[in-house]
């Protein structure tokens, strides 16, 4: 092993960067788990360097929802990271710095998947960030409980930030979502405390490179843990001035599952706390001018509903027929209509859709997401314009009432799904806006051409009465 990390070391020059301090904050209050490592490097080459490598655990790559990095002074300017290898227990991520860090000059990065374009020239320093977010890294044990018990998870990590190159002070910060910890990891050669809801382990110093020590907490977590293991999202757009936007979600409680039967009597009881880790409802952020909103199940519609119009968005909070329970599984349908105004724009022949990507749901990971784009009939040269990588990108066709060809649909699929994707995206395409009317004129005909056909069959007279009399005598 030991033999494996120094072959690893000398591949990325372990030389190159010394972590002056590094401040991780394992954060545990929310329906996944995020670590945020700040960490305050220097150059130690004569050049400039562009590359800096972020190891983590091989176990933890599957579980990886998101990876990102900036600069401090960029928040908005995101550094690519991207995967390198494979190294005995560990995933190699290697950062490139664009600019490089100037001599005894100051940077911030916060790292997805991070290149840094810049570079890090030679002598100087930066503080780097890196965040990760992860998808069920935090377990619940036991697996089981009773209606009336606590939840408690487990989760587990290293105490260190397991770099490639040598740490010379650490600090780790781990948030629970309430105060009641039932055991946690004490080890002997790093000091520890907790204050409040925080457990904290150092700070330690000269830590060598690759150097871990994992930790284990026990805690109560009295939430729900929902994921979307699918969404699909469908918008359709119409040149009559709306956009038809339908989406399909399956939801999970990956929370600990109800012990027995589900008693709705227990689960009233207006004496204890019961079923602390129920989902009992959602909320979701709609654009401001969204209309005719529906909220359905398998069964129908579900009147459980609650939407506020607000100054620049529409509040809309949904509870299920029943609670979701750990364990249990439920799919709906929400939808609503949006006018083409404030996100069709039109220059002659082509138009440019602007609509957000990702689903309205905070705090929540879609492990798999599928956004449909339906364009009228007969729309050509179609381009999308993303703010990230998509896994699917393709082009399908769907028909509808009064279609000859078609309509187009441009399908984009992407895996582990967060907040950070609710973003714009675009939509570039040519249309004839002639073609309007033709819709108009075929329904037109068809109309016109059932009033002639009725208007001749009452007109016919294709009776046998006349015939029969002369026939008599």
């Amino acid at each position: 092993m030991w033999i494996l990390m120094v072959a690893v070391a000398l591949a990325i020059d372990s030389s190159s960067f010394v972590n002056i301090e590094v401040n991780r904050e394992i954060d545990l209050t929310g329906h996944y788990t995020s670590v945020i490592n700040n960490i305050r490097l220097e150059n130690k080459l004569q050049s400039t360097v562009s590359k800096y490598f972020h190891a983590m655990y091989k176990d933890n790559v599957d579980k990886l929802s998101n990876i990102r990095a900036y600069l401090k002074d960029e928040p908005h300017n995101l550094l690519k990271a991207e995967f390198q290898e494979f190294s005995g227990d560990y995933a190699i991520y290697k950062v490139l710095v664009p600019r490089g860090i100037t001599s005894k000059s100051e940077a911030n990065l916060i790292i997805y998947k991070v290149l840094v374009p810049r570079g890090i020239t030679s002598k100087s320093e930066a503080n780097l960030i890196i965040e990760e977010y992860f998808a069920q890294k935090m377990t619940p044990f036991p697996k089981k409980i009773g209606i009336f018990d606590q939840q408690l998870m487990v989760f587990s990590d290293s105490i260190h930030y397991p770099s490639p190159y040598t740490t010379e002070f650490s600090t780790t910060i781990v948030k629970f979502p309430t105060s009641e910890i039932e055991s946690y990891t004490k080890p002997s050669d790093v000091p520890y405390d907790i204050k409040g809801k925080s457990l904290i382990y150092g700070p330690s110093t000269l830590i060598k490179e690759f150097s871990a020590i994992k930790f284990q907490v026990h805690y109560q977590n009295p939430k729900a843990i929902p994921y979307f293991t699918k969404v699909v999202r469908e918008i359709e757009v119409s040149h009559w001035g709306n956009i038809a936007v339908s989406e399909w979600y399956t939801l999970v409680n990956r929370g600990a599952e109800i012990k027995g039967e589900f008693s709705r009597l227990d689960y009233s009881n207006r004496y204890k706390p019961t079923a602390v880790n129920a989902l009992r409802s959602l909320e979701a952020i709609l654009p401001r001018m969204a209309w005719g909103l529906y909220y359905r199940d398998e069964v129908g519609n579900v009147s459980t509903s609650h939407a506020r119009q607000h100054s620049s968005y529409v509040h809309l909070e949904i509870e299920p027929r029943f609670p979701i329970m750990g364990g249990w599984k439920d799919t709906f349908n929400i939808g609503y209509n949006l006018p083409t105004k404030g996100f069709l724009k039109q220059k002659d022949n082509t138009f440019a859709l602007n609509i957000t990507f990702g689903f309205p749901f905070k705090e929540i990971i879609a492990e798999e997401m599928i956004v449909k784009v339906i364009l009228p009939e007969g729309s050509k040269n179609i381009q999308s314009i993303l703010p990230f990588d998509v896994d699917k990108s393709y082009f399908t066709t769907v028909s509808s009432f009064l279609d000859f060809n078609g309509k187009q649909v441009l399908v984009l699929e992407k895996k582990n799904v967060m907040d950070f994707h609710r973003k714009h995206f675009q939509v570039v395409y040519e249309a004839q806006v002639n073609d309007l009317i033709i819709k108009p004129l075929i329904l037109s005909f068809y109309v016109f051409a059932l009033l002639l056909i009725l208007i001749i069959s009452f007109r016919l007279d294709l009776g046998l009465e006349k015939e029969v009399k002369v026939k008599k005598e």
